[in-house]
């Protein structure tokens, strides 16, 4: 149809205005033209979201294309411009001066994209652009959020039919966004909870109350509305949110909804009450913490729920601290906050200790961010605002965010069901899977929503479950265990099962660390309570098994062999310092291969013996890139140790890495039978080559020690040498000039280009300057 180019539904979180950006430019791409987009959104804060991401990616490169006026926005239609930006209220007319709203362009090839298309589109400013300030002109409309029966045909007959959906639920198949559950904490308060019908909402939908909305609320709603501003009830939800927001496992940032300004101020002066009453049962906590471990977690809990901070995020309105002052409350301290501070730069900073947000209209619709993972719902909304406000905790934030929690302490969770009815698939007349009608069994719907969770973490832990089956370890026989010294064996069986090779330690780490997530994620509601032993058994296990030297030690792995299987390995003690050491020049590879077949660890020795060897080569490769042939020796034992399925390959591996660790202790003694360090060894291996006479051999050395010594002398001093261009072609002619001394009758002009080469990529790779190394000695 003409001018009707149709809807893009694309759910909130999951890349909307970017979808905005591909499009535009694949119409310039596929049709070319001199169209203009002439991008309209409801908020000014939206609008420079918006134009803020068509610059980050470089499809507007002009300042000026935001229309500050009529006049402006008619003289940038005039003009060549690809993309201009306007709020729909320049499309309004002044009743005292005008009848009409008067053209503002012709043209044909202005295309108009809405922002949330059902939200203003059917409203008069929406008329007056398509038929009186637009006539001409096609229009796209975009949302977040899907079209319910009400809006259906009316958006249809402006823009269209749907050409592209991006629903919530394959934004969570693909993991644009996170699934959302739902907690309804409000029932399990008892507190009062009235029928909060749709006229309540519609009065209070989405915006601040002014003086006429709030005094037709109390007046409609005379019973109910002192009943949910009640200080009895407002006092239990404050303490009640106080104890669940830090409890949380996954905690996160978190908004508090409250049904208006006053309420809001309320919640915020009995929160700050029952705070010091949860900091002290923290320092309770600490001082009957039964070991260091638990007493570190929750002094470290205590610290930031002590830094932790909570703010008021309201609009200002007229005489707002009389207003206030005549309810009790004082607003002007929040104030001070909202003009003197960036809170919405504040909140959106994980780092930064402003972590709860009570709100009421501000912040729930068109504001993004990551790290809100849990909204605090005790406000009558509905539609596009309660889903708007839900969508606030999808965010895909870091690597431990698993999902987005909705705690309802009001009667809205009818609401909230018909929303995720509507808000979770495509097809807008098909109902989810699990959802039910109004007036089916509403009680067990909302626990169900919260179960889910609790199913997804036993789904993990059974996961976990059968993989250590596999792998011959009986998880739950570790969790029935109450022997302290039997558990720790039990773990330590466990743990020497998973490092049967490098595939099953990943596995195991893979599949733990979700259950963690899952774990956090749910935490600390009642559900949790029949998977806490199984995810402290998985917990122990992993602990175990990351509890690792920052330096593994080869010495030690054999020591702690040889103590296993009591067996005589020649040890060598030095006075000096007390400690002792293994001189393994002198060891007897034969002996510790068979102490190693009476081992019960054999998986842990070798997974131990892996870590440490590829340590010391690491340096070793460091130091010498001529070393790089003893890498390749260890991954192919390594690659063949993998793919072993049985004992037989944990026993191969380890014999191979013994021998392995002989080549590399012969390899670090070289230096001192060649007489150089290591250091210049590294220059000399670089400069040398087969079949030299021992006379150019000594002559190699002696180039290779005075080519480092020049360096280290002069170049390499200058600190951050290599990002100056200049010391960097100075570094090169310093190499160059001293190689001249290679014997001339083995090394060619062309040969000696190459080893300059070779030994300045080693120089400028290792030495970082300011006669400082750049590997470990």
């Amino acid at each position: 149809m003409k001018g009707k180019l149709g809807v893009f539904w694309h759910t909130q979180g999951s890349g909307k205005s970017y979808s905005m950006v591909f499009l535009c430019q694949k119409i310039f791409r596929r049709f070319g033209g001199n169209y203009t987009f002439l991008i309209v959104l409801d908020r000014s804060e939206l609008e420079r979201q918006i134009y803020d991401t068509f610059t980050a990616v470089g499809a507007v490169t002009e300042d000026n294309v935001k229309a500050k006026s009529r006049d402006h926005l008619r003289e940038l239609l005039s003009e060549n411009h690809r993309y201009v930006f306007t709020l729909i209220h320049k499309f309004s007319i002044d009743p005292k001066t005008e009848s009409v709203y008067p053209l503002l362009s012709e043209r044909s090839d202005i295309i108009v994209i809405s922002d949330e298309a059902h939200r203003t589109q059917g409203g008069k400013f929406a008329q007056n652009m398509r038929f009186n300030a637009l006539p001409n002109a096609s229009y796209l409309g975009f949302t977040g959020t899907p079209l319910i029966k009400e809006e259906l045909e009316l958006t249809k007959n402006i823009f269209g039919e749907y050409v592209s959906v991006y629903d919530f639920k394959r934004a969570i198949e693909d993991r644009a966004t996170l699934p959302l559950y739902y907690l309804n904490r409000g029932e399990k308060l008892g507190i009062e909870r009235p029928e909060l019908d749709e006229r309540m909402a519609a009065i209070i939908e989405g915006e601040d109350l002014n003086d006429d909305q709030r005094a037709k609320l109390q007046r409609e709603f005379a019973r109910d509305y002192p009943v949910l501003t009640s200080h009895k009830r407002l006092n239990a939800i404050a303490r009640d949110l106080v104890w669940h927001f830090n409890d949380r496992g996954y905690q996160g940032k978190a908004m508090f909804v409250a049904l208006d300004k006053p309420t809001a101020v309320k919640m915020y002066d009995l929160v700050m009450a029952h705070w010091p009453d949860y900091v002290a049962e923290l320092k309770t906590r600490v001082a009957k913490a039964g070991d260091e471990q638990e007493a570190a977690e929750v002094t470290q809990k205590l610290r930031q729920v002590e830094a932790t901070e909570v703010c008021v995020v309201v609009s200002s309105e007229q005489n707002e601290v009389d207003k206030f002052r005549t309810m009790g409350l004082e607003i002007a301290p929040h104030r001070k906050k909202m003009v003197e501070r960036d809170l919405e730069k504040e909140f959106k900073d994980e780092d930064n200790p402003f972590r709860l947000a009570i709100v009421c209209a501000m912040w729930i619709t068109g504001f993004d961010a990551p790290c809100v993972s849990t909204v605090y719902l005790d406000k009558p909304i509905q539609g596009h605002t309660l889903m708007q406000t839900i969508a606030r905790a999808n965010r895909v934030y870091d690597d431990e965010k698993e999902n987005g929690l909705i705690v309802d302490y009001g009667n809205v969770y009818q609401k909230l069901r018909a929303a995720y009815a509507v808000y979770g698939e495509g097809d807008v007349k098909t109902k989810p899977p699990g959802v039910s009608e109004p007036g089916e069994d509403d009680n067990s719907e909302a626990v169900g929503e919260i179960y889910a969770l609790a199913l997804a973490l036993g789904a993990s832990i059974m996961a976990v479950r059968r993989f250590l089956s596999e792998v011959g370890c009986d998880l739950d026989g570790l969790i029935a265990c109450e022997s302290p010294m039997e558990k720790l064996g039990l773990i330590k069986k466990a743990m020497n099962c998973v490092c049967l090779n490098e595939t099953t330690r990943t596995t195991f780490e893979f599949s733990a660390r979700d259950v963690f997530r899952k774990y956090k994620a749910l935490y600390p509601e009642e559900q949790i309570k029949p998977h806490i032993k199984a995810h402290n058994a998985i917990e122990a296990i992993y602990s175990q098994l990351n509890q690792k030297q920052k330096k593994a030690d080869i010495t030690a792995i054999i020591m702690k062999l040889q103590r296993e299987v009591d067996d005589s390995i020649e040890i060598i003690t030095t006075d000096r310092d007390g400690t002792t050491s293994i001189d393994l020049s002198r060891l007897d590879f034969a002996r510790l291969r068979a102490a190693f077949r009476r081992s019960e660890n054999q998986n842990m020795v070798v997974f131990d013996l892996q870590e440490a060897i590829e340590q010391r080569l690491e340096r070793m490769v460091r130091e010498n890139p001529i070393r790089l042939e003893f890498y390749d020796r260890y991954r192919e034992i390594i690659a063949a140790y993998n793919n072993g399925k049985d004992q037989q390959a944990v026993q191969d591996a380890f014999d191979q890495l013994t021998e392995f660790i002989e080549g590399l202790s012969e390899e670090e003694e070289r230096a001192v039978r060649e007489g150089l360090d290591q250091e210049t060894l590294a220059i000399f291996d670089l400069l040398k080559k087969p079949d030299l006479s021992k006379k150019d051999e000594a002559a190699v050395k002696a180039v290779a020690i005075q080519t480092l010594e020049t360096l280290k002398a002069e170049k390499l001093r200058i600190a951050k040498w290599r990002e100056s261009t200049q010391v960097t072609a100075q570094v090169r002619l310093a190499i160059l000039e001293n190689l001249q001394y290679l014997p001339q009758e083995a090394y060619g002009d062309d040969e000696l280009e190459e080893r300059t080469d070779l030994v300045y990529q080693h120089v400028y790779a290792t030495y970082s300057g300011g006669g400082h190394v750049w590997h470990a000695s």
